[in-house]
C-alpha cells in the first residue's frame, strides 16, 4: 500500500501513484518498453506499404474537418494562413495538466544537464522559436486550468542537412481518467498522395527537381482563440523561473497538424493557381507533406516551374530549400544555402507522416536510384531482432521484389513458429538469416535508371507479367518505348509480391491471385501516358 502501481499502456509501463517524499511535490515516472512497440510499428508500416492503396469514401468526421477548415481559415495581409483546431468537443478543459507538464520539464532539464552538446542545440532551437515569434509568453492573468500544456522532448537526426536536433511535442499526454489534447481533436482526412504514384510520376519527366518547404508547420498560424491549447513550459536556465508560453503556429505532435498543414498547401494552390498554373498543378500531384518531387518534359518548362514554385510558395509565406535536379542549370541561380549538396534521399520524409520510405536514394548527377545496405552485426539471433531488421527492407517501387518476397516469407515463418520475442528460432531459420545478412550488402551495387523514357519516343506499351508458386505470387510491370528511329528501350516500372496464405491453396488459384494483383497495380499505380503525363 501507499506505493505506485505499474500500469501497462500503449506507451509502455507507467508508474502511477503516491510516494513518500520529504516535501510536497508532483512527481512523474516514465518507463517505456520501446523495443516491442517499435518492432510492431515497423512491421505495421512494412505491411501497409506493401498493399495497393484503396480509395475510401470520406467519413463524417473527415467531412466535418473539411467544412471546419473551409469556414475558419483566413489569410493575413502578408498572405500567411491562419487555421483553427478541429475540436470534437466545445471548450475542453484539462485540470492538472500543467503539473504533469512541469514534472516532465524538470525531468527533461535534468537529462539535458548531463549532455551539454544536446542541451546547447535544444536551447538554440527554442531560442529560434522565440526569436521568430513562433511562441510567446502567457500573461500571468491568463494562466488557468482550461489550457492544455504540452510536454516536449527532442529527437536527433545527425544525417539531416539542416536541423540536427528537433524539438517535438507530446499532445497525447494526459492524467488518469482524463483526455489528452489529441483525444479532443479530429485528425482530418489523409491528404498525402500515394508515395508510389509520386515516385512513378517522378520517373516520367526528362528534367526533374526536388525541394522541401522550410519549417512548413511553423509558417502557418493558429487562431488566437486556440493557442491556449498549445501551451508549453520553458526556461533557458535553471536560475530563471519556469515560464508559460503559447505556441503560435501549427505544432508537430498534435494529431490534426498534418491535415491542417497539407490542407493549407492545397488551399494555396487553389487560391493562387490561376497565376501559377504549372506550380499549382504539380503541388497537387507531386508533393508529399513538405517535400516536392516533380519535373517537366522540356528544360524551358522546368525553368518556368522552378520560378512559379518559388513565387507561389512566397505568396503563402513559405520558402523552398534543399533544391536538387538532374539538370544543374535549372537551380544554378539559387543561393548556395538553398541547394542540397548530397544525393537526394527519399527516406527523409518527415516523422509526421503515417509512411517511412526507407533505403531509396536518388543521385541527381547520374540520375539513378540506388540502395544503401549495411552489414547486420547483431550477435544474437532472436525473433525480435530478425523481425525488426527484416521489416526495414522497404522498397516502395518494387525494385527489390525478389528480396522483399523472401523477407515476407521469412517473417511469416517466424510468426507462425510460436516462439517468444527474445527466443532463438530454429537452426534452419538461423542458417537462412545468416546467408541473408551476408548477401544484403551487395544491394549497394544495384542501380536503376530514374527516367522511364530516356528516348524521345512516339510509342509506349505497358507489359505486365505475373506468376505463382506454393510460397506465394508476384507480378511485375515494364514499359516498352519506341522512338521514330525504331530504337527500343525497356524499363522496369514496378513490382509487387505476396506470400501465400497459411491455409493451403492450389497453384491455379494462386496464379489467379497474381493476375488480380497485377490488374490492381496496372489500374492504380501505372496511370501515366508517357513522359510528363
Amino acid at each position: 500500500m501507499n506505493e505506485p502501481d505499474a500500469v501497462n499502456t500503449v506507451l509502455g509501463y507507467i508508474l502511477m501513484g503516491t510516494v513518500q517524499t520529504a516535501s510536497p511535490s508532483v512527481s512523474s515516472f516514465f518507463i517505456q518498453s520501446s523495443e516491442p512497440i517499435n518492432v510492431e510499428n515497423t512491421l505495421k508500416a512494412f505491411w501497409e506499404v506493401e498493399e495497393v492503396p484503396v480509395i475510401n469514401k470520406p467519413t463524417p468526421d473527415e467531412v466535418f474537418c473539411e467544412n471546419h477548415f473551409k469556414n475558419s481559415h483566413f489569410r493575413d495581409e502578408s498572405g500567411r494562413y491562419t487555421v483553427s483546431l478541429p475540436f470534437r468537443d466545445v471548450n475542453p478543459v484539462f485540470p492538472g495538466i500543467r503539473d504533469l507538464a512541469l514534472s516532465h520539464f524538470y525531468s527533461l532539464e535534468r537529462r539535458l544537464s548531463r549532455n551539454p552538446d544536446i542541451r546547447a542545440q535544444y536551447l538554440d532551437f527554442m531560442r529560434e522559436y522565440l526569436d521568430q515569434n513562433h511562441m510567446g509568453l502567457v500573461p500571468d492573468n491568463e494562466i488557468d486550468d482550461d489550457a492544455y500544456y504540452i510536454p516536449h522532448h527532442c529527437v536527433l537526426k545527425p544525417s539531416s542537412l539542416t536541423t540536427k536536433l528537433r524539438v517535438v511535442f507530446n499532445a497525447s499526454a494526459k492524467l488518469p481518467g482524463q483526455k489528452s489534447l489529441n483525444d479532443c481533436l479530429h485528425t482530418g482526412p489523409k491528404l498525402q498522395q500515394d508515395i508510389v504514384e509520386i515516385l512513378m510520376n517522378f520517373r516520367c519527366h526528362f528534367f526533374v527537381i526536388c525541394s522541401d518547404i522550410k519549417s512548413m508547420y511553423r509558417m502557418i498560424l493558429v487562431n488566437s482563440n486556440d493557442i491556449k491549447y498549445q501551451r508549453i513550459l520553458w526556461r533557458f536556465s535553471p536560475d530563471e523561473p519556469v515560464r508559460d508560453y503559447n505556441l503560435l503556429t501549427v505544432v508537430y505532435g498534435i494529431s490534426s497538424s498534418p491535415y491542417l498543414a497539407l490542407k493549407v498547401l492545397l488551399q494555396l494552390a487553389e487560391d493562387e493557381g490561376e497565376s501559377f498554373p504549372l506550380a499549382a498543378e504539380q503541388i497537387r500531384k507531386a508533393s508529399y507533406v513538405d517535400d516536392f518531387v516533380g519535373g517537366a518534359s522540356t528544360i524551358e518548362e522546368a525553368r518556368t516551374l522552378v520560378k512559379e514554385l518559388i513565387a507561389l510558395m512566397r505568396r503563402g509565406g513559405f520558402e523552398l530549400r534543399k533544391w536538387s535536379s538532374n539538370e544543374p542549370s535549372l537551380i544554378s541561380d539559387l543561393p548556395e544555402s538553398h541547394l542540397s549538396t548530397q544525393p537526394r534521399s527519399f527516406n527523409e520524409i518527415h516523422e509526421a507522416t503515417p509512411l517511412k520510405v526507407l533505403g531509396l536514394h536518388w543521385d541527381p548527377t547520374s540520375d539513378h536510384f540506388y540502395f544503401e545496405s549495411k552489414f547486420i552485426t547483431h550477435k544474437s539471433c532472436t525473433k525480435r531482432i530478425l523481425l525488426s531488421e527484416l521489416a526495414k527492407t522497404y522498397d516502395p517501387l518494387g525494385f527489390l521484389t525478389p528480396v522483399t518476397f523472401f523477407t515476407k516469407y521469412l517473417i511469416q515463418r517466424l510468426w507462425v513458429s510460436g516462439i517468444g520475442w527474445d527466443d532463438e528460432p530454429s537452426p534452419e531459420i538461423i542458417r537462412i538469416w545468416s546467408r541473408y545478412c551476408s548477401e544484403l550488402p551487395s544491394l549497394s551495387k544495384f542501380k536503376i535508371q530514374r527516367n522511364l523514357f530516356p528516348l524521345r519516343s512516339a510509342h509506349y506499351e505497358l507489359h505486365g507479367f505475373c506468376d505463382a508458386s506454393e510460397k506465394g505470387y508476384a507480378c511485375v510491370v515494364f514499359v516498352r518505348s519506341v522512338d521514330s528511329g525504331q530504337n527500343i528501350n525497356v524499363q522496369f516500372v514496378c513490382g509487387k509480391s505476396k506470400v501465400a496464405p497459411l491455409k493451403r491453396i492450389s497453384i491455379p488459384r494462386l496464379e489467379l491471385c497474381g493476375a488480380v494483383l497485377l490488374s490492381k497495380i496496372v489500374g492504380v499505380r501505372t496511370s501515366f501516358a508517357g513522359p510528363s503525363g
